[in-house]
């Protein structure tokens, strides 16, 4: 599969998943959720995909250094 054919399969991906999000929020809605927990459910939905995407190129890496795991955990911290 050429660079062309997969931007094209991953524009209609795209816009098949956007395009059914209205309806993930119709039953988070229903079983009394809000827009907090509809947000948090999309990106937890998400982050197999891009794990997968990261693990895929192998030029990049998911750890942290100790300093940016601090100023993390103080935007945590301080937004919740």
């Amino acid at each position: 599969m050429n660079t062309k054919s997969k931007g094209i399969l991953a524009v209609i991906v795209s816009a098949t998943i956007f395009g059914s999000m209205p309806l993930m929020a119709k039953f988070v809605y229903e079983s009394g959720g809000n827009a907090t927990s509809l947000a948090f459910l999309r990106f937890l939905l998400i982050l197999p995909f891009l794990y997968l995407l990261i693990k895929k190129d192998g030029k990049e890496t998911l750890k942290i250094e100790k300093e940016e795991f601090k100023k993390i955990t103080l935007v945590v911290l301080v937004l919740h």
